[in-house]
């Protein structure tokens, strides 16, 4: 089982992206790990076993997969602990990031539903735990609205053998609130963990800015695809340019193998794991 620690950036698939997949795949990255999400798999009614198999054909030359289950609201009332280990097993998942749950700043006004929520995360964590029994690894995806919240679903968890834990960062900096708040809370976090010596991976997050100031164990998104759709790429600072035609140090992206959309993917790829040794440098 490869451990996602020592990748630092992982991309996430956007399914059904054809153009996605064939840069994942054609990409000359140090390391192959690619997360799935399960959401995406019941939206695009992938979850058949003929699917399922498809997918794992074509993930085949992963050096871990990772399945999530991150996801609009709706979705996350109709997760299945069950379905989500069953898919695991049929993909050959080696890391299954514990399912997500929506809980709201606003919900202290309702201790009763905020509390209902946050028991629920901590619930479907542990059946999944219990399930996994070494066939794969377990992230927890840390759930609550609050620092206090976040520590006691760590600590939860931290019973159960679990170092290595997740926080979805995309909806945080989506909803507006202040960005200075959002930075200065999500490093509370991962600083929280490192007292610990437990592992952070960041979900839904690409700005070398934020990285910098976070300094993640890992991150992870699916930008790198969206941006290439809409005909954008990461310049050699990060920033977002728009069209066509990339400058770039890539010996992919000068060796004219790939072009148009599949180029600005494969190229935001290379740009998003560069960004650890610009990290670390």
């Amino acid at each position: 089982m490869n451990s996602w620690r020592s990748f630092g950036f992982i991309p996430e698939l956007r399914l059904g992206d054809k153009v996605a997949l064939s840069a994942w795949k054609k990409a000359p990255l140090k390391h192959k790990p690619v997360i799935v999400n399960f959401c995406d798999l019941m939206t695009r009614r992938l979850l058949r076993n003929s699917s399922l198999r498809t997918l794992k054909r074509e993930l085949k030359d992963s050096e871990s997969l990772i399945l999530s289950a991150v996801g609009a609201d709706e979705l996350l009332d109709e997760l299945a602990v069950e379905r989500i280990h069953d898919t695991a097993l049929r993909l050959d998942a080696d890391w299954v990031i514990s399912p997500d749950d929506y809980i709201y700043e606003a919900d202290t006004d309702y201790p009763f539903y905020q509390d209902s929520h946050f028991s629920r995360s901590i619930g479907r964590a542990i059946r999944l735990i219990t399930m996994a029994r070494d066939q794969y690894g377990i992230t927890g995806l840390a759930i609550g609205s609050c620092s206090d919240q976040l520590q006691a679903f760590v600590k939860t968890l931290e019973d159960y053998g679990i170092k290595d834990f997740a926080y979805a960062c995309g909806d945080l900096f989506k909803q507006g609130k202040n960005p200075r708040r959002t930075i200065l809370e999500i490093r509370e976090f991962v600083n929280y963990l490192r007292s610990f010596n437990h592992s952070s991976l960041l979900l839904g997050i690409d700005s070398p800015k934020n990285l910098r100031l976070l300094t993640p164990d890992g991150w992870a998104c699916s930008a790198w695809s969206i941006e290439a759709s809409h005909r954008r790429y990461y310049a050699n600072d990060g920033t977002k340019r728009k069209g066509l035609r990339v400058v770039c140090h890539h010996d992919w992206c000068n060796s004219r193998r790939s072009k148009g959309i599949e180029l600005l993917a494969v190229h935001n790829l290379l740009a998003q794991e560069s960004l650890l040794t610009a990290r670390r440098s």
